[in-house]
């Protein structure tokens, strides 16, 4: 996959819902675009929701786990109370793992 095809689509047309699509597998150009779209489209907002779609992802490599893990510790102090929940659609079994053993090591500062 090339470095320039997204890894996912933040779109906020019904905001405060923030709603991601995974359209691509994660790499080391397009998942911190990904991390920055996000945190750009959140300081729009006072309060929101997010509603995260894996799509066809299937894997969801470890580096790419500890960014993730990474940018929540980063950002909860300014996001905490403002992000009051998320729902994950999550096709894959796989994905679904990786998801709760992420919340199993650190617990996410908003609901879901």
């Amino acid at each position: 996959m090339p470095l320039d095809s997204p890894y996912a689509i933040v779109e906020v047309n019904r905001a405060p819902v923030v709603h991601v699509r995974v359209v691509g597998e994660p790499n080391d150009k397009n998942y911190p675009d990904y991390l920055e779209a996000l945190a750009r489209e959140f300081r729009c907002l006072d309060k929101f929701a997010m509603l995260f779609n894996t799509g066809s992802l299937t894997q969801f490599p470890a580096k790419y786990r500890e960014m993730q893990d990474r940018w929540l510790a980063d950002t909860q102090s300014e996001f905490e109370g403002r992000w009051v929940c998320s729902a994950f659609v999550i096709p894959s079994r796989v994905i679904r793992g990786v998801l709760m053993t992420l919340f199993w090591l650190r617990k996410p500062y908003y609901g879901y």
